[in-house]
């Protein structure tokens, strides 16, 4: 629909070779739009993570038309290793581009101060506020020290341990 009608007039036996115009585009052309999804996403305190995309020369062809770009995966409370879609759409034509990508985040977190027994009710007095990279710590540490009243140790927690979710249970 998009395109004007051609006739071809040919004479005797030939080959016809129809090609459509394309470009090259590449992921480091929308690191914009992938930073942007990322700032309005992302519940990690302003300042407190770095997005860094590893595979920004990963590229596809598409018409030269234009074309609407989105990414798609991003979740509030990305760390470490970890892939999006960069969604691009022209006409009916849907391309889906996985951007690799590293975050790394460095927060505030409460940590332990001295060794907590299994079953010790947890306060201020044992613990500490420490900024830390938890890039690749698994759980979602306590980010305050008033977040630790109510909670008893589920296990026994050495010094200097981050203090997460999976350690204590509820008083």
């Amino acid at each position: 629909a998009n395109y004007k009608s051609f006739n071809f007039e040919i004479s005797g036996v030939q080959r016809i070779v129809v090609r459509t115009d394309f470009e090259k585009k590449k992921i480091s052309d929308y690191l914009q739009v992938i930073e942007k999804s990322f700032e309005n996403t992302v519940s990690w305190p302003e300042g407190c993570w770095k997005l860094k995309v590893t595979n920004p020369d990963q590229g596809w062809k598409c018409l030269r038309a234009p074309l609407d770009v989105k990414v798609e995966g991003v979740e509030p409370y990305p760390k470490g290793h970890f892939s999006v879609d960069l969604v691009v759409t022209q006409g009916t034509r849907r391309y889906n581009i996985p951007v690799v990508c590293q975050m790394t985040v460095v927060i505030p977190v409460v940590i332990s101060i001295k060794t907590i027994q299994t079953g010790e009710p947890l306060n201020s007095d044992a613990c500490e506020l420490k900024v830390m990279d938890i890039t690749r710590l698994g759980p979602l540490p306590l980010k305050d020290l008033q977040s630790v009243q109510g909670y008893r140790a589920a296990r026994t927690i050495p010094p200097g341990m981050i203090i997460h979710r999976r350690l204590i249970t509820e008083i």
